[in-house]
């Protein structure tokens, strides 16, 4: 068992029911989602980042024009391009980032005496991302009055031990799937064994 506060051990049913939930909500007008994406089909998320996140979510038209971003908006002056996927507001030794992971891009904070953080949906400190640069430097820059809306924070990007938790998370697929295959028929069942296997090959030293 993990844990860490910040970096949950959300079950795989709550994330599926989290995922089902947040599709039926996308008609209400004031919701900040567009779209929920499990980990491993982002093709992008390193294992550092959040590691026992189940996904990501990607921010709403909603919130990004709460934030004041819009189509054809272009960057501050006062954040700067400091390598290809990444750009800093400095407001003097700390100050906000957004740093882009493939075609999706993460809003954090950073400090000269503090570890960086990363904005996060509450459920499952889920890391919400936006699909382009100048969405993210406006959802970071944004002077929300009362802080960001409710659902969403700031954690620690990665937890004190990142190695025990990227294990932990590896162990949690693995073990998903093979109770995923046991649930099979027979024949899919041999099936999804060789699928397990192959998948914790791919995670040892040397594994292919």
């Amino acid at each position: 068992m993990f844990y860490e506060e910040g970096h949950p051990d959300v079950t795989l049913k709550d994330w599926q029911g989290f995922k089902s939930w947040q599709k039926s909500c996308k008609i209400l007008p004031l919701h900040h989602i567009d779209e929920v994406i499990d980990r491993d089909e982002s093709g992008c998320i390193p294992h550092w980042f959040a590691p026992l996140a189940r996904g990501v979510v990607i921010a709403s038209d909603t919130l990004l024009r709460e934030a004041g971003y819009h189509s054809g908006s272009g960057r501050p002056s006062f954040w700067t391009r400091t390598s290809h996927n990444v750009f800093k507001w400095d407001l003097n030794h700390c100050g906000r980032f957004v740093q882009g992971f493939g075609d999706l891009w993460i809003v954090g904070e950073w400090g000269v005496v503090t570890l960086d953080k990363t904005l996060v949906h509450v459920f499952g400190s889920t890391p919400i991302l936006t699909r382009n640069y100048q969405s993210a430097i406006h959802l970071a820059t944004y002077n929300w009055k009362n802080g960001f809306p409710g659902s969403l924070r700031f954690i620690k990007t990665s937890p004190t031990n990142v190695d025990a938790a990227i294990e932990f998370a590896r162990k949690r697929r693995i073990n998903e799937a093979l109770c995923a295959n046991s649930a099979q028929p027979e024949g899919i069942q041999h099936k999804g064994r060789v699928t397990a296997t192959r998948q914790f090959r791919r995670t040892q030293p040397g594994g292919s």
